[in-house]
């Protein structure tokens, strides 16, 4: 018995002396390379990394049922004065547009110094954001009715014209983690950021909170 006993307290020491600092957290982060939206994040002693995706798509678009452009009209005018130009075109673009947003961020971390409820770390990363829109026009047209009358009017359906951009950051900087809770976790950062067009950009910081579960 007395042998049992000492077996169990070996092992009870053992395991409640293993290093019990969670790891792995949720959350969310916004940042350049560090990307926008939802984030898991591992940082252990010695290495760690973060993921980071968000996603959003709106829908304010031109609408046939609906009354976005000028529904056209007549007026009169004075012959002597302003005389309506019926060679020319004119296009109205509609205030809404259909799009969506997104992004993708992976970083990098390497702790340079630990205290007992905050970490000192350096950073690298990479992101990209997408962005893709639909603008909707309409042409319309001045006419001529008579000698002292003009119509404004359509002369196109809706048209639609798509456009899409790509950018990619990529940096180098620093950050620092504190526990402000046993499994909540604040982090900022100040990476010198630099674009896939060649711009740097230093002095923006980014920041994350995090759920630390395990």
């Amino acid at each position: 018995m007395k042998n049992i006993l000492i077996v169990l307290m070996s092992l009870s020491t053992i395991l409640f002396s293993q290093d019990t600092k969670l790891t792995k957290g949720l959350g969310f982060a916004a940042g350049m390379i560090s990307g926008s939206g939802f984030s898991y994040r591992q940082l252990d002693e010695t290495r760690g990394f973060q993921i980071t995706f968000g996603l959003m798509s709106f829908n304010d678009g031109a609408d046939e049922d609906e009354t976005w452009f000028s529904e056209g009209y007549t007026q009169s005018y004075n012959p002597g004065g302003w005389t309506p130009d019926t060679s020319r075109i004119y296009t109205e673009r509609d205030w809404g547009y259909d799009g969506s947003w997104g992004n993708v961020g992976f970083m990098y971390y390497l702790p340079l110094h630990r205290a007992k409820k905050s970490t000192f770390y350096g950073i690298t990363g990479v992101s990209t954001y997408f962005t893709t829109e639909t603008e909707y026009s309409k042409d319309y047209k001045y006419s001529i009715l008579s000698d002292s009358t003009y119509s404004y009017g359509p002369v196109s359906d809706i048209k639609q014209t798509d456009t899409s951009t790509r950018d990619i950051f990529f940096g180098i900087g620093l950050g620092i983690e504190y526990e402000i809770l046993e499994n909540i976790r604040i982090s900022v950062d100040l990476p010198m950021t630099f674009s896939r067009s060649g711009n740097i950009t230093m002095f923006i910081p980014q920041a994350g909170v995090h759920y630390y579960f395990r």
